[in-house]
């Protein structure tokens, strides 16, 4: 959020958008967890929260992926996850968090991440990947995704105590990639500057 309002003026996008509100949803959520947790009851929280997280990321990769069978892909993924929480709520009983749900979203995470390389490496436009600001929204995925995985996963067979004792780490991973994030918006703030810069090199050619 301090990245955004610094460069405000400079940045523009609806990707760009989707980050900063998605910033400002999920850092509400974690503030008010104690007492979102169990106003709306632990399992609708969990999953409200891996579905928003989801839809957010989908939202993403469909605005920087051109590819419309990857395009469609996420799209139907999106919607099989959706189906997917309905029937694991309602047959499944959580515990600690819904650790099923997010593993599938991690794996679903990772084909968007895959696919967005594979098209930028097909389509290389003579520009550095790393001048790409989609590319610091996947490292910073790849790295939160795969940093809390096995700890998501193995949530629902620790206790509350052992649990609580261990979920700083969770918030590690997420700074970092918070941080990647505000790489992204930087990039893209500096990308898109230097291409509405005209050519100074072109001389001034007086007819009158």
């Amino acid at each position: 959020m301090l990245v955004f309002l610094l460069w405000k003026p400079k940045v523009k996008g609806k990707d760009i958008t989707i980050i900063v509100v998605y910033g400002v949803i999920f850092f509400l959520l974690n503030k008010f967890y104690s007492i979102l947790r169990f106003e709306i009851s632990p399992p609708v929280y969990y999953s409200c929260y891996t579905f928003l997280e989801l839809f957010c990321y989908s939202l993403l990769f469909l605005l920087n992926i051109t590819s419309r069978k990857i395009k469609i892909a996420i799209i139907g993924s999106q919607v099989f996850f959706a189906a997917f929480q309905i029937v694991f709520f309602f047959t499944s009983s959580i515990r600690n968090l819904d650790a099923i749900p997010v593993g599938v979203e991690t794996i679903l995470v990772y084909f968007y991440i895959f696919s967005f390389f594979f098209e930028r490496f097909q389509n290389i436009k003579g520009d550095y990947i790393y001048n790409d600001h989609c590319f610091w929204i996947s490292i910073g995925l790849m790295l939160y995704l795969g940093g809390s995985f096995f700890f998501y996963i193995l949530a629902n067979h620790m206790e509350e105590a052992e649990l609580k004792k261990y979920w700083y780490i969770t918030f590690i991973i997420e700074t970092i990639k918070n941080i990647f994030f505000a790489l992204a918006i930087v990039v893209h703030s500096k990308f898109k500057s230097k291409q509405k810069i005209p050519n100074q090199n072109i001389p001034f050619l007086d007819f009158n």
